[in-house]
């Protein structure tokens, strides 16, 4: 069995199992999920969660454990789908859209740049289905001119927080950094 959890906070379960199709298993019967920890100060330290296949008479048939650090955060995060990297833009109005996330604070703003981040654009942001989840964000643009355009998407959360914008890698404490696309332009 394989299970992927990027990142995982207690207070995320209930919003998660009550919308997935994990929920629905659990529900069934087909999968069990356990999970322990310790809560302190309001945090949960030591946190485990354990994800069982149900096999029957047998038992569980196949198991995952995965253990979260004190210090597993999820950074505020943004990303542009729709157009592509590269892609060729023709035409007067251009759409954007992409998806943002906050980990345990929703999203309250989401900025595209067209400039290489030396100005920003608020984007319409659609309403979270819960506190915990990504929102969806579009911006639609009429490019002044056909050309090269260095197009940057930045998140703030409700508590003002603003995303990182210094590039890093995802180990040891997560990945970083503005989402940057190149936008061409071929006619307007």
């Amino acid at each position: 069995m394989q299970v992927a959890i990027v990142t995982l906070f207690p207070e995320l379960f209930a919003p998660f199992f009550a919308t997935s199709l994990m929920g629905r298993a659990k529900d069934s019967g087909v999968v069990s999920v356990h999970y322990e920890g310790k809560l302190v100060d309001g945090k949960y330290h030591g946190l485990a969660v354990a994800c069982f296949v149900e096999g029957g008479a047998a038992g569980p048939k196949e198991s995952a454990r995965l253990e979260i650090n004190d210090d597993g955060t999820i950074k505020i995060f943004s990303r542009i789908d729709s157009p592509g990297h590269y892609q060729t833009l023709r035409g007067g109005q251009q759409t954007f859209r992409g998806i943002a996330f906050g980990g345990p604070h929703s999203i309250a703003k989401v900025e595209l740049s067209f400039d290489a981040g030396r100005t920003w654009n608020e984007c319409t942001i659609e309403p979270p289905m819960s506190p915990y989840s990504w929102v969806l964000w579009s911006y639609t643009w009429q490019p002044p001119k056909p050309g090269k355009y260095q197009t940057v998407v930045r998140a703030t959360n409700t508590k003002g927080q603003l995303q990182i914008a210094e590039l890093v890698r995802p180990q040891p404490a997560g990945a970083s950094g503005y989402h940057t696309i190149i936008s061409e332009v071929s006619e307007v």
